[in-house]
Formats: C-alpha cells, sequence, structure tokens
C-alpha cells in the first residue's frame, strides 16, 4: 500500500495451514500491512478485512463495507502477487 522506502515491501504474506480445531482456527492466508490485514479463510474461500488501526483487536471485518471497494482491491491484487512469487498453492 504505497512505496514507503523505495523498493521495501509494503506488506508480508502469511499462511496457517493446520487447523485448530480447539481454537477454532481454520487454514488461511493474508497480506498484512501496517494499517490491514486481508484474510482470505481457505475452506470456505471467505474474505476478512480487518483495519488495525481502528480495530486494534481485529474482531470486526470491513470486507465489503461501502467505500472501502478500492483498499480490498488493492489488498487482493497484491495478495495474489505474493502468492505467485513465493509458490504457494491454491489449498
Amino acid at each position: 500500500m504505497g512505496d514507503v522506502h523505495g523498493n521495501w515491501r509494503c506488506s508480508v504474506y502469511y499462511r496457517y495451514d493446520g487447523h485448530h480445531a480447539a481454537r477454532g482456527v481454520p487454514a488461511h492466508g493474508a497480506d498484512i500491512t501496517d494499517r490491514y490485514r486481508l484474510i482470505r479463510l481457505c475452506e470456505s474461500d471467505e474474505w476478512k478485512l480487518l483495519d488495525l488501526e481502528r480495530d486494534s483487536k481485529e474482531t470486526q471485518s470491513i470486507c465489503g463495507l461501502e467505500g472501502i471497494d478500492g483498499v480490498t482491491a488493492e489488498l487482493r491484487t497484491e495478495l495474489i502477487q505474493l502468492r505467485k512469487m513465493f509458490v504457494v498453492a491454491e489449498p
């Protein structure tokens, strides 16, 4: 999300492959920036977008809310690029 320091990455790719039934944590992948976390739940193909600045406890997804489409689209594009860069297969 922007060019912070020349050619430095502005986000990181995170992936959790396991499923911890006791904690209810499904397999997921995410693109994480300093402000947002876009998460794709692998089994359900559900998307969540968290605004870490406004919701530091990460309890409310803003994915699909009016006015946030541009952020979501930019992060989805970045997530696809990161998955390609790290050669991550679809689950």
